[in-house]
């Protein structure tokens, strides 16, 4: 699936696909507006809340094989801890990626 590497995600769950796809319908509905959390805790500077929605999502795409949107969200919580500002270009990626995701998991 575009931006899900499924075997990957399988192997977490020990093979159980049934779970795996619940669990990724599961992330596709608690994330879906994730981006709006994003950029508001940003516009606010709670970079500590930001750094831990983003922690979060890292976690959560990693375990079920969403790749892209594990590697922006660490890039961007990184920068966070290195006391670095977030750019457009980063929230602009990290949503294509999330939509990417959304979509490929409709199509299941």
């Amino acid at each position: 699936l575009p931006g899900i590497d499924v075997d990957a995600g399988c192997k977490q769950v020990l093979g159980n696909k049934e779970l795996y796809l619940k669990l990724l319908q599961q992330f596709a509905e608690d994330k879906h507006n994730l981006m709006v959390k994003v950029r508001s805790e940003y516009a606010k500077h709670d970079l500590e809340a930001l750094s831990l929605v983003l922690h979060s999502l890292k976690g959560s795409s990693a375990m079920l094989g969403i790749n892209q949107v594990a590697l922006l969200s660490a890039s961007m919580d990184q920068c966070i801890t290195d006391g670095n500002d977030l750019t457009e270009v980063q929230m602009d990626e990290l949503a294509e990626a999330l939509e990417l995701s959304f979509t490929s998991i409709k199509e299941l």
